[in-house]
């Protein structure tokens, strides 16, 4: 691996905040680098997600935002707020409704607020300056009676990990198939599924058609040719293939699923493409590593995902083995969730953190002893963050995804995670 990239360069200056409104607010194993026998293990276990994530690197002299939540009734506590742009941060409203989110660093911000029985609201705002205290005042819409219903196959079979949205409501289909929506208005709900053509509802059961999901792997991993990677993924492609996908190992806006591993450079897409293809349904998973293999750049990789807001770190997170002279093979917690179907335990090596504001699952998590080095806190290796009807997913790995000369997708039930959180 090479050596750990620099932070996101702390930015400080004059400050102006621009706001628009919401829609609708009038009314533990060390393992060896080799093939290994799969053995029985524990079921996946659910994992809560952090109530407040650790922050990405921030400015000391950053902005800081006090944001007031209320409904008709007055001060909403216990409200999930997240600010993400240049940085991550978020945290619950108190008895007030209040909470107060700092060092900012200059740039473009999305504010999302959820609370129970609420309706979800998006705000943005810019800081273009240092130093200066902020106020913003979010109004939420209180929902009586949430949209419910249940999303099926053409065969009545429940699907699971469907996306529903309207407008700032977002949920996702249970295991059973079921959701409720906390849509403060009706009208028609979109629902998107990888695999399946997409649909409206406005309640009630709702049947998804299959087709044929695209697939592609944007870019070169590890900085390699665009022909080596079909062999460095030839495992994962050959697995989804044989479940129906189309897998191209080039750039494609039109894919159902994007796949960016290592990203060291992204060519003509940017960042402003790749949130507009998510918003629209689109999906995409980027996966990291510790501190930059080889030529990996972290902060393309954040380019992709904090618009998003989700964060892959540069550091390196380990399990305390008594052997801390190295990076060694790990095995994460599996969240419960569609990614965990038919997955008893994963294994990867030396993995970044991730982070991610709400609404998102940890899909895999740091298991007991695990750190963080450069840090105390740990939470995720892996986390997927539903967008609207989109969906982004940060792995802290990617090697241990690929094909090399350990075969890393042999690890445990790798190969059957991997291909699940792309059909997802």
């Amino acid at each position: 691996m090479a050596s750990k990239q620099g932070a996101l360069a702390c930015l400080a200056a004059a400050t102006m905040l621009a706001v628009t409104g919401c829609p609708h607010a009038s009314s533990g194993v060390s393992r060896p680098g080799t093939t290994t026998q799969q053995t029985s293990s524990p079921d996946p276990t659910p994992i809560a997600p952090p109530a407040t994530p650790p922050l990405l690197p921030s400015a000391a002299n950053g902005a800081t935002m006090q944001i007031t939540v209320t409904d008709a009734s007055g001060a909403v506590p216990g409200a999930q707020v997240a600010a993400f742009g240049p940085t991550l941060a978020q945290a619950l409203t108190d008895a007030n409704g209040q909470v107060v989110l700092g060092s900012l660093p200059i740039g473009s911000y999305t504010v999302r607020v959820d609370a129970a029985g609420h309706q979800g609201c998006t705000r943005a705002f810019s800081v273009s300056a240092a130093r200066q205290a902020l106020t913003l005042s979010v109004p939420v819409v209180a929902v009586s009676q949430p949209l419910t219903g249940t999303v099926e196959d053409a065969s009545g079979n429940p699907l699971a990990g469907a996306r529903l949205a309207l407008g700032d409501a977002w949920t996702m289909s249970g295991a059973d198939g079921t959701y409720q929506l906390a849509a403060a208005s009706p009208g028609a709900v979109t629902v998107k599924k990888t695999g399946y053509a997409v649909a409206t509802t406005t309640g009630g059961v709702v049947q998804l058609t299959a087709q044929q999901p695209k697939v592609a792997f944007e870019d070169s991993p590890f900085a390699g040719d665009e022909g080596a990677t079909a062999a460095i993924f030839g495992s994962l492609e050959s697995a989804l293939a044989a479940a129906g996908f189309v897998v191209e190992n080039q750039d494609d806006p039109t894919a159902d699923v994007r796949v960016w591993a290592a990203p060291s450079d992204l060519g003509s897409v940017s960042p402003t493409d790749v949130a507009s293809y998510v918003q629209a349904g689109g999906k995409i998973v980027v996966m990291g590593d510790w501190g930059g293999a080889t030529n990996y750049r972290p902060d393309l990789a954040d380019d992709l995902l904090l618009p998003l807001g989700v964060g892959l770190e540069n550091d390196l997170v380990r399990v305390d083995t008594g052997n801390l002279g190295r990076p060694e093979w790990f095995s994460p917690i599996v969240g419960a969730g569609p990614a965990s179907n038919g997955v008893h335990s994963i294994a990867v090596y030396g993995a970044a953190s991730v982070q991610s504001a709400t609404p998102m699952q940890v899909v895999a998590g740091i298991p007991s002893g695990g750190y963080r080095v450069q840090d105390v806190d740990a939470n995720a290796v892996g986390i997927a963050r539903q967008v609207g009807t989109g969906l982004v997913v940060a792995l802290g790995d990617t090697d241990a995804w690929t094909n090399d000369a350990s075969d890393d997708v042999a690890q445990d039930d790798n190969l059957t995670f991997a291909k699940n959180l792309i059909a997802w």
